[in-house]
């Protein structure tokens, strides 16, 4: 009777075990079953929020130092009168006597103080 209570004991040992593999199996089956339904998708996710950040950087690195660069033509424009007339006159296209504005690489607008070429002109 000894040897058949030790044999049902090593049965049932047995047993549990097999039913203890069973459940680690399952357990980690359900565990990757949920690392690729939840964590997988958002890895991808991620690596857009990467990028798009890296690029918003590059926008604030530039948009600073456009900042910077019209900041320091507002301080000269608040010091300078002449910077003034020169920003007025190159936004409207106004010239003063005797400038010159290249309108194309062979073409020459004055206003006044060449007019040697113009009667030059007249002439032929």
């Amino acid at each position: 009777m000894a040897n058949a209570k030790r044999e049902l004991d090593r049965q049932g040992t047995q047993g549990n075990l097999g039913e203890w593999m069973l459940f680690g199996v399952l357990l980690t089956a359900g565990a990757c079953l949920i690392v690729m339904t939840t964590v997988a998708p958002h890895r991808s996710k991620t690596r857009e929020f990467v990028d798009r950040a890296v690029v918003l950087e590059e926008q604030v690195i530039r948009l600073r130092q456009e900042n910077a660069l019209l900041e320091r033509k507002i301080v000269a424009l608040k010091r300078d009168p002449w910077m003034v007339e020169r920003e007025l006159r190159r936004r409207t296209g106004f010239l003063r006597e005797g400038e010159h504005r290249m309108s194309d690489p062979g073409h020459v607008n004055s206003i006044g103080g060449d007019q040697g070429a113009e009667s030059q002109e007249a002439g032929q």
